[in-house]
């Protein structure tokens, strides 16, 4: 993907958020806590991290998608 092409996609998701009129501060208050959920699970690779918000008839679909390195080691008690 060109630098062009990832402007416009960011340029359209931009634009699909605003006519939502979801505030850029929950936006990013929802990404971060997303990241902080997942990051105790897997070793995540935060340049890879989409969050969209996508009108629908029955209320709006939330989007998110990571990548993750690999999975973290669980331990009990």
């Amino acid at each position: 993907m060109t630098g062009a092409e990832s402007d416009i996609m960011r340029l359209q998701k931009m634009i699909k958020n605003d006519n939502l009129r979801i505030p850029n501060e929950i936006f990013q208050m929802l990404k971060n806590d997303l990241l902080c959920v997942l990051d105790g699970y897997f070793e995540l690779d935060k340049k890879c991290v989409e969050l969209s918000f996508i009108p629908d008839k029955t209320g709006i679909k939330i989007v998110f998608v990571a990548g993750a390195v690999g999975v973290k080691k669980v331990r009990s008690v």
